[in-house]
């Protein structure tokens, strides 16, 4: 074994946001993440290690050293790593997240033992990217500041022939402390209801990723706890999409892609959304949920919450009642209920009984105004059963529901229906 240190200097590169008004003139800033290639080299015969600088024209550099040491070859295993920190030589402080990205290993034999990130099977990543996350080395206070070294990472590489090998590197950190941000949860959804419980733990070998409203794109990775978290520094519209990233059959059982919006407090910033939950179970999707049962009620007025939506379209088929929806909020997470009226205590009924339906929606009070629609299924057969009729084609309720805009639909529940 023979061990070196070594320094290799990183340009990282940030783009510039150009701002203008009408007469002003305003100062370039820094974009939330900046990103650059080097080439990395290594020759296992002669024990060295290099990086060397790339520098991207047309971008405003902002400079991060990486520090190499303890390299270490081992001949038997056909393995070689290193310790390498990250020194902030910039005169920004860096935020996480904090990423480097390797890829297009040269022969293509030589590859990554111990990644952080690994790629999914399908996505937007080469798929022979991998990542060394330093989000949790950048100090105790979670910030690199100008001059500072992060914790060490070990990166271990297998390199089959034991010869000098090259590969293509690309860093992410984000140069200022966001004010807002959007976090969640991915969780092993063991009995497939979309919500996570206290009981339900972290799904593995997963990464979020975020594609911000400007169209700058972000990865989020989750922690031991399954829990993640994405800087947000505009309001507006994002995407979360769940990417899975093992080689066996696994159903995700929330929206995916996920659409967020950030509101804007009073003084301008971006707030934060703190819902944005993924759901997976290992196993293939099961067939569709079976349909809620149908709740009863004293009267429409005395339900509670009836937030606002919009009935798209309404189908009865059978006792089954299928609604598709529209509504506003920051996630479609939303909860409905169906709530019908029970028969009236005089028993002097019409001819054929009537009753009404109302469909509950709580929108937990979300200021956002992105637009989402959901299917919805109802088990109509408790409103037959509390009317004594029974399915066998001996009786018909008439059923009424208006939604919150005043649009009506009627239906006929009971044996004349095909």
């Amino acid at each position: 074994m023979r061990t070196r240190t070594l320094l290799v200097s990183l340009a990282l590169l940030s783009m510039l946001l150009l701002l203008s008004a009408c007469g002003d003139t305003n100062e370039p800033a820094l974009t939330p993440s900046g990103d650059a290639g080097f080439q990395g080299n290594f020759d296992a015969s002669g024990g060295s290690f290099l990086l060397s600088r790339i520098d991207q024209p047309g971008v405003v550099p902002l400079r991060i050293d990486l520090i190499g040491s303890n390299l270490k070859v081992d001949p038997a295993t056909s393995t070689l790593s290193i310790d390498v920190e990250v020194v902030n030589r910039g005169r920004l402080p860096l935020y996480p997240q904090a990423l480097i990205w390797v890829s297009q290993f040269n022969p293509i034999s030589v590859s990554v033992l111990n990644p952080d990130i690994v790629p999914p099977a399908v996505g937007p990543m080469d798929p022979n990217f991998f990542g060394f996350d330093y989000s949790q080395l950048l100090g105790d206070d979670g910030v690199l500041a100008p001059g500072e070294h992060s914790q060490p990472h070990i990166w271990i590489f297998s390199d089959p022939e034991m010869q000098s090998f090259s590969f293509f590197a690309r860093a992410e950190f984000a140069p200022e402390n966001p004010t807002g941000g959007i976090s969640g949860r991915v969780f092993m959804d063991a009995n497939r209801d979309g919500i996570p419980q206290p009981d339900e733990g972290p799904f593995p070998g997963s990464v979020v990723m975020v594609t911000t409203p400007s169209g700058d794109h972000l990865r989020a990775m989750p922690d031991s706890m399954g829990v993640y978290r994405v800087p947000a520094r505009e309001a507006g519209l994002y995407e979360l999409r769940l990417d899975i990233m093992l080689d066996c059959i696994w159903c995700i059982t929330t929206p995916n892609p996920l659409q967020v919006i950030l509101s804007t407090t009073p003084d301008g910033s971006p707030r934060s959304f703190d819902h944005a939950d993924f759901g997976a179970v290992l196993g293939p999707c099961s067939p569709p949920p079976i349909p809620q049962v149908v709740m009863f009620g004293g009267a429409p007025g005395d339900l509670q919450p009836q937030d606002w939506y919009r009935l798209l379209d309404s189908r009865l088929m059978g006792t089954e009642l299928r609604l598709h929806v529209g509504f506003s909020g920051c996630s479609p997470d939303h909860p409905f209920q169906l709530f019908a009226g029970l028969p009236a205590p005089d028993p002097g009924l019409p001819e054929i009984p009537q009753t009404w339906l109302r469909l509950t929606h709580d929108s937990h009070g979300e200021l956002c105004e992105a637009w989402f629609e959901r299917d919805l299924v109802y088990d109509l057969q408790p409103i037959l059963d509390a009317f004594g009729m029974g399915p066998d084609g001996s009786g018909m309720i008439h059923l009424t529901l208006e939604d919150p805009t005043g649009q009506v639909v009627e239906f006929e529940l009971g044996g004349w229906l095909r």
